[in-house]
């Protein structure tokens, strides 16, 4: 089905996709909406743990309920295996160090203009701040790097509850996790599928760019590390993830998403002749510029042009 923008989903139509118990009768009929109508500021919160996997498909109310008292006491005896570090062991504990020093750095400019992180002192920072120092321990492993910080702060936004948002977090590194290793090898992986979109669905363009020496497409990075996070406004960064959580196109919307975009402004790209700086600086400037309702309908039409050439 083409992308066509619906209304978004309103409390009365999300609860009628609920039965007595509580459990969803159409698990893809929400994923449908949410894709093409988004999902209203009211259900949000409930609706994305459906999105994120974090609400189990067959579960009633109650089920959800006690599943919710249990990750809240596995989120709080995460966050015990840090916050009981006192000052001596913390002096013997070069790693714990680094990873809360590098923590810190970002929470302090992450999202300031939103209410919840305005306050340099505030409870919006601090809930932040838990949420991936938790997470650090939680993958120990992976450990903490730059811009996980901007993948936590809309859940806190979104979920209203640091447990919530903890847990929703963990689901949504679950799927980016490969972003942030450290070989790089998941976002070399990622820029060359999008050179192979591009040369299916964008074929001029993706001439123009091999023959200028920037088919790495290293100029989308920030895009594909963070989700566009940094693209849009909060709210419409909601409104996009909400298409990507939703699964409707498949994994790889945030790359069709791409593709749309350079297809949207490759006149100006090869008309100016731009060079890999100019592109990288081009791109850069359109953060916050974006209509998201162009980008998804322009990430969708790649994503439905892909599947028909490749049938």
């Amino acid at each position: 089905v083409p992308f066509a923008l619906q209304s978004p989903v309103e409390r009365q139509e999300f609860d009628s996709l609920f039965d007595a118990s509580g459990r969803i009768r159409d698990l893809d009929m929400l994923r449908r909406r949410a894709y093409f109508g988004g999902l209203s500021p009211g259900v949000r919160r409930e609706g994305w743990k459906w999105l994120m996997g974090c609400s189990p498909p067959a579960s009633t109310a109650s089920d959800r309920r006690a599943l919710f008292e249990e990750k809240r006491a596995e989120y709080l005896q995460l966050q015990g295996q840090w916050a009981s570090i006192g000052p001596a062991q913390e002096a013997r504990f070069a790693k714990f160090r680094d990873r809360k020093h590098r923590i810190e750095k970002d929470v302090v400019r992450t999202d300031r203009q939103q209410p919840i992180f305005a306050e340099e002192g505030g409870e919006g920072l601090a809930a932040l701040r838990r949420v991936l120092l938790t997470y650090a321990f939680y993958n120990f492993d992976l450990s903490y790097c730059q811009g996980m910080s901007d993948l936590a702060a809309p859940l806190l936004v979104v979920m209203e509850d640091e447990v919530e948002a903890f847990w929703g977090f963990q689901r949504m590194m679950d799927r980016v996790e490969g972003n942030f290793h450290k070989d790089q090898i998941g976002m070399h992986t990622q820029l060359q599928r999008l050179d192979e979109l591009c040369r299916v669905c964008e074929p001029d363009l993706h001439e123009y760019l091999a023959k200028a020496d920037c088919s790495n497409f290293f100029f989308c990075f920030r895009w594909l590390l963070i989700l566009y996070k940094r693209e849009f406004w909060l709210g419409d960064v909601l409104r996009v993830w909400e298409a990507l959580l939703s699964g409707v196109r498949g994994p790889e919307m945030h790359l069709f998403i791409a593709v749309g975009i350079l297809g949207r402004h490759k006149h100006a790209i090869m008309g100016q002749k731009m060079g890999f700086d100019d592109i990288l600086k081009f791109v850069n400037g359109l953060a916050s510029s974006m209509d998201w309702r162009e980008v998804l309908g322009d990430g969708d039409a790649a994503c439905v042009r892909y599947r028909q050439m490749s049938i």
